[in-house]
């Protein structure tokens, strides 16, 4: 009896093959969304703050904050510090903490495991004694890097507190409503805060970037970066699909390539972006125009100062700019944002940004 499946796929491995070895590829480029490698970073060299992160976990002791919207890096970021930062200040030890729902016995015996000390004491309290005793004899810093920052419990949180007061680095990441309600259940971490760190969306030329470091990680090649079978207008509307998000960039990415190899196209234009399942599923339509009457007076006044400040503005910037006090948009503002029609997009000490939802400000802009 003929295998129709076996056939179908021998068919498909010869063409991928075939593909492959087009480009010079090793394996799928695309296939792992995680950073699969320290050379796969994209640095933003108008970015100023990396530098001062990397100053601060060398020199400080205390809190560090990422925060951006999901997809945005903030993983990426923490897994390149947990590979290079050994190596950059060889005092520091690096515990990655990232599974959800941790205790705090099963976090502090991890850093007893990475300093190679073997335990059965089960009692937070004197585990935590252990770490710094341990940590101070070998003169060693230690460096915690939370991903995943809602999903951690209080309670853990708290000794990563105490850890923070015996002189170890916290390297917070999380969406900025996350690292709020953190820093609000556990305020000693939150007097302990340094430098805050926001994961930006990728312009156009990153994402370029992104995509060409993929394609060398597959070759084992760095030296030079084309994005072969990416053409240009391909990357420009993959980047407008994302917004600027690397994660979804990749993930459209994947999907245009995968179509391409089962088809044998070796050159991907925009259009065939364009005409991807997900981009379309992504890419806005039309929706019914914003009828701002439904608003309150305050509330309209809100949705006005923001779509001329699409990036944003921060709580004081908003009632400063509308000439009132604190008090008078507390109650519009949570309406709005509880509606869906502004979110937060990032923070600074107790002041959240505020900003307009993206297909909402689309709406608003076409009227």
């Amino acid at each position: 009896m003929e295998k129709r499946l076996a056939t179908i796929y021998e068919k498909h491995r010869l063409d991928k093959q075939e593909y492959f070895k087009r480009f010079g590829w090793r394996k799928h480029p695309l296939l792992q969304l995680e950073l699969p490698a320290p050379e796969c970073f994209v640095y933003r060299e108008e970015d100023p703050d990396l530098p001062l992160l990397l100053d601060y976990i060398s020199e400080g002791e205390g809190v560090v904050i990422v925060y951006g919207p999901a997809g945005y890096g903030k993983t990426t970021l923490l897994k390149l510090l947990a590979w290079e930062t050994p190596g950059l200040f060889p005092t520091t030890m690096v515990t990655p903490i990232e599974d959800p729902g941790i205790d705090p016995e099963t976090l502090l015996k991890k850093i007893l495991d990475g300093l190679g000390v073997e335990t059965r004491v089960g009692e937070p309290a004197k585990l935590l004694s252990m770490v710094v005793d341990q940590l101070t004899r070998r003169g060693k810093k230690l460096v915690l890097l939370v991903d995943n920052l809602g999903q951690i419990p209080s309670e853990t949180m708290e000794f990563v507190a105490s850890l923070v007061e015996s002189g170890a680095v916290a390297v917070l990441a999380g969406l900025a409503s996350e690292v709020g309600r953190c820093l609000e259940k556990v305020p000693s971490l939150g007097q302990r805060k340094g430098v805050e760190y926001e994961v930006k969306p990728m312009k156009q030329g990153e994402i370029g970037e992104l995509l060409a470091r993929r394609l060398a990680w597959a070759r084992g090649d760095y030296s030079s970066l084309p994005t072969d079978p990416f053409s240009s207008d391909a990357i420009g509307e993959i980047h407008r699909a994302s917004g600027g998000s690397p994660r979804e960039a990749l993930l459209i990415a994947r999907e245009v390539l995968d179509w391409a190899i089962t088809r044998r196209v070796h050159t991907i234009t925009g259009g065939l972006v364009r005409s991807s399942p997900r981009v379309q599923r992504v890419t806005p339509v039309p929706g019914p125009a914003v009828d701002l009457e439904r608003f309150s007076p305050t509330q309209r006044e809100i949705i006005r100062l923001l779509r001329d400040a699409p990036s944003g503005l921060y709580t004081r910037q908003i009632y400063e700019g509308l000439g009132r006090g604190y008090d008078s948009i507390k109650s519009p503002l949570k309406r709005l944002r509880d509606g869906g029609v502004v979110e937060v997009v990032g923070r600074k000490g107790k002041s959240y940004k505020y900003a307009l939802n993206r297909e909402f400000l689309r709406r608003l802009r076409e009227e």
